[in-house]
């Protein structure tokens, strides 16, 4: 008989027990403080989505919100998504590889977000913030998050500089591109561009591998990076990132300088070697990049590793003297001054 009970009870649970391919439909408007839950999850988002000012949409951690392609969830007030190390809270296709379109941040509306161990995958943009003139929301954050097989992982800007910490970007057309941000101690592997049209982005302790380009834009700082792998490390645009502390090797192009008004932002201190050619000046100015370790003390060697105005007249000239005499950095790149999901990258 007891054996029989538990029998009948175990039935009774596996009736009642929602099934795991069960979801919760939502789409239209939220004017009112939601909260998408763990017992409600996977959401399917089925239409667009939007959320008004004043009202904050919270997703609890370990939800799954999958998406139907082209649709778009905007948010005109706040987001709040804190997942952890265990319970990642996902934003995904539901129907992969069909994208959905984005999450939007329409800084017009002063949106802004908090972000920690989310996954975003399968989207056109994973994050976007959609730009205004003059408004300055609260800094959106975004921590110990995962942005994979998307056309962009991050993309848009504020006039407020979003802060993105320990994030990875693996297999998107786009890592990363706009403007107004900060990069901590964050991977971008197997992009196409790992940043792109980058202006107004500081980029620290952060590494580049196996991308198409690793890094492409300027007017920003870079330091404490290690580009590898890829086709081009480092394009220039506009006069390019100032450049300090970076480790540039085993590119088929190290770095592209380029000028804007004839000028260049300044890059020392930074070892670039070991690639096919080390550096390439891409206008018509001169370039001062002093203070580098080109992998050799012989002039020869070096300049044999520059494409500059000696290869072709149509360029401006590389002046790489005084050059260092050693490694700046080191023969192994400079590890993050903090870890996380980083760390296991590092050998």
């Amino acid at each position: 008989m007891f054996a029989k009970a538990l029998c009948l009870n175990a039935l009774f649970i596996c009736l009642f027990v929602p099934s795991a391919s069960e979801a919760t439909d939502v789409s239209g408007s939220i004017v009112s403080n939601t909260v998408w839950t763990a017992a409600n999850s996977p959401y399917h988002v089925v239409g667009n989505v939007t959320v008004f000012p004043g009202f904050t949409l919270t997703v609890e951690s370990g939800v799954t919100v999958n998406v139907d392609p082209d649709v778009t969830i905007t948010i005109r007030g706040a987001i709040s998504c804190v997942g952890s190390i265990g319970a990642y809270i996902r934003f995904t296709s539901s129907a992969p590889p069909a994208r959905w379109n984005r999450l939007e941040l329409d800084c017009a509306n002063e949106a802004y977000g908090q972000f920690e161990y989310v996954i975003f995958s399968y989207a056109g943009f994973g994050l976007y913030q959609l730009f205004a003139s003059d408004v300055y929301p609260p800094a959106t954050t975004v921590r110990h998050c995962t942005f994979s097989d998307n056309g962009t992982g991050i993309g848009g800007y504020c006039m407020t500089v979003m802060d993105v910490f320990d994030c990875s970007f693996m297999n998107n057309v786009f890592g990363l591109m706009n403007a107004d941000k900060t990069v901590t101690d964050c991977s971008f592997l197997g992009n196409t561009w790992g940043v792109y049209e980058a202006e107004r982005i500081d980029l620290h302790h952060s590494i580049f591998v196996g991308n198409t380009t690793g890094v492409y834009g300027g007017r920003g700082l870079m330091e404490d990076c290690s580009i590898s792998a890829s086709a081009i490390g480092v394009q220039g645009m506009y006069q390019g990132f100032t450049m300090h502390r970076n480790v540039v090797t085993d590119n088929g192009i190290g770095v592209q300088f380029t000028t804007y008004d004839g000028n260049s932002n300044e890059a020392t201190f930074n070892d670039i070697y070991g690639n096919t050619v080390n550096a390439e000046v891409l206008g018509t100015a001169n370039v001062s990049a002093p203070n580098n370790w080109w992998g050799t003390t012989d002039t020869s060697l070096i300049n044999a590793g520059i494409y500059d105005g000696y290869d072709n007249p149509s360029r401006g000239l590389l002046l790489y003297q005084p050059f260092s005499t050693q490694p700046n950095v080191g023969a192994t790149p400079v590890r993050p001054t903090s870890w996380g999901r980083v760390k296991q990258l590092w050998r």
